[in-house]
Parts: structure tokens; sequence; C-alpha cells
């Protein structure tokens, strides 16, 4: 994946050394964006797609004598963090080239540490004293994915000079290089004599699968200069769909960013 992004880029720049006239490199950039999504794999049951070995991840929870389970079924903020460039095609003569500009760049979302639920076994003995006891095994799930994005932005119309307003569509790919399970027992036992007692045991990681995922996003920002027409800010809000390629299913995904930019191109 790197090295096609690095021959990608290799092959824009000397394209655009070779015709000028054609393709240049407008700006560069750095933008910042929190999505929210569900969280997919989120109990223990439906996690088995997502793990490098589900053979033996499927004999270690036929080893967990449990009564009840629990998952994670809220939201997640993903952080994603993006360099890119914007291309302009310079033809005065298409109408087409002289709102739109390409864009490519490269991203990382922030590591995500999110508990993938678990199960526990509960029950209470009785002689010589009455003691309540909870056997937990618990899973978090540590994951971060990295990529390529491209896209089309188009400058919508709008009366004011200094100011543009822009929409467009973003797709994003990437392939989850950090995808582990931590897990432990959480043995604790409760009476009116002790108290709570509490001994936890780590086990080993369980390694995920280096699954890919992707977002086709809408977005509708707002651009505009705060240094010599040179330093610009663009804020925006995107909504669109995300899915990978264990589950082959859509969900959908909504988010804010911001990104500060290099202008090198009228």
């Amino acid at each position: 994946m790197k090295r096609s992004l690095l021959f990608t880029f290799v092959l824009l720049i000397t394209f655009n050394h070779a015709n000028g006239q054609l393709l240049k490199i407008k700006d560069y950039g750095f933008s910042y964006r929190i999505y929210e999504s569900s969280l997919i794999g989120n109990n223990p049951m439906t996690l088995h797609k997502f793990i490098k070995d589900p053979y033996s991840y499927n004999n270690l929870l036929n080893q967990i004598n449990y009564n009840s389970i629990y998952g994670n079924p809220g939201i997640i903020n993903l952080k994603t963090f993006y360099l890119f460039s914007r291309f302009v095609i310079n033809n005065p003569e298409s109408k087409f080239w002289r709102k739109n500009n390409f864009q490519l760049g490269l991203f990382a979302t922030q590591k995500v540490t999110e508990s993938s639920g678990g199960f526990s076994n509960n029950f209470a003995t009785y002689s010589p004293d009455t003691v309540f006891h909870t056997h937990s095994w618990m899973l978090t799930r540590n994951i971060q994915h990295f990529g390529i994005q491209a896209g089309l932005n188009r400058c919508l119309n709008n009366p004011m000079k200094e100011v543009k307003l822009y929409s467009g569509i973003l797709i994003q790919g990437g392939l989850a290089l950090m995808n582990n399970y931590d897990n432990s027992f959480d043995t604790a036992t409760f009476s009116s004599r002790q108290g709570w007692q509490h001994q936890i045991k780590k086990l080993p990681d369980i390694k995920g699968k280096n699954y890919f995922q992707w977002q086709l996003m809408i977005p509708f920002g707002i651009e505009f200069p705060i240094i010599q027409r040179k330093i610009y800010i663009r804020a925006d809000v995107n909504a669109g769909i995300t899915g990978n390629s264990i589950t082959n299913t859509f969900d959908g995904a909504h988010g804010i960013g911001a990104a500060i930019i290099y202008k090198i191109a009228p």
C-alpha cells in the first residue's frame, strides 16, 4: 500500500512537470476529523470473524463457565488525522475544472481502546458465611487503521469573495495494522466480614485480523484565509456510510473536521 501511494505521488508530480498547463498541485493540508459510528464486533460471540485464529478462540470460550454475557453497544468516536494535497486541472475552457479539484492523501486513526464485552459467572455460597462470587472474563479491543483517502471537492456559488463554500465526495480505505484484544479473568468476592476482594489474572493477548475498512463521505464546509491568502482554515461536517471486509455490511457515520491548508497555486 505504501509503495502504491508513493508511485501515485511520483506519477502525479512527474506528469505535473511534463505538462504544467494541465495538472497543478493547488495546496497541501493537514486535517483532523472525529467520526461517530457503531462499534463492530462488540461482544465475545460476534468476534470470531475478526480473530486471526478463530479455532483457538472458540476453544477458549468453551472452557469458560458463565451464566451471563455482556457487550458494548455504544457509539465509537473515531479520531482521524490526514495529510493531503489538492490538484487542479489548468484548463480555462473546462467549466467543470473551474469549480472542482481532486484530493489525495494519507490518513491514520488514533488508537481506539474499547471494551468488547465478556462473560461472568455469578453465584453465592452460604457456609460458614454468606459470600457472593463474581468470576468475570473481560475483553478489551485495541485497533488502529492506516490508509489512503481520495476524492473530489466542488466550490459552491457564494457571494463572499474571501470565503469559499464547498462540498464533494471523499472515499478512504485502510487496513487495521493494529488489531488485538487484551483479555483477563477477574475473580471477585464479597462478604460482610471482609468486604470486596479482587484478583485479576492477565492472559496473553488475542491477535486479530488485519482487515480492510472503508468510508464514503459527503462533506459540506467553509474555507477562508488567515495569513496573506496563503494559509487557510477549513471547517466541515461529514455524513456517509462505512463498511469492512469482514461483515460485508454498511453502517451510517457522521462527523466534523478542521484543516489547515497551505496554498501554492491560485
